[in-house]
């Protein structure tokens, strides 16, 4: 399903900490990735963002009370993931992951 505008983009406040200790962590501006989830808001699907899908198991989403879930390109080596529950049209962050750790994680 094609994501629009109409999304609320949800951080619940210990995986914004988490975020902003890994940005810290690897010298990204939290401006970067405030820009990142702007452009995601208004539309996600931009194509410098590079939004892929990701393929999780359907019992894994419904734990996430989520339909789907995504990364894009944070910088070409880390990646924000994101899981969508288009119901109730949000979009929730997942957090920020190196390239490798997304192929071993999800």
């Amino acid at each position: 399903m094609i994501l629009d505008n109409q999304y609320e983009i949800i951080i619940h406040p210990k995986v914004q900490e988490e975020i902003d200790k890994k940005l810290k962590g690897i010298g990204i501006k939290k401006s970067i990735f405030d820009k990142k989830l702007g452009l995601l808001k208004e539309n996600p699907n931009y194509p410098g963002l590079q939004l892929t899908k990701l393929v999780i198991s359907e019992q894994k989403l419904k734990q996430l009370s989520a339909d789907e879930a995504y990364e894009f390109y944070l910088n070409m080596q880390y990646r924000i993931v994101i899981y969508v529950n288009h119901q109730v049209k949000e979009i929730t962050v997942a957090g920020i992951f190196d390239h490798d750790e997304i192929n071993k994680k999800f």
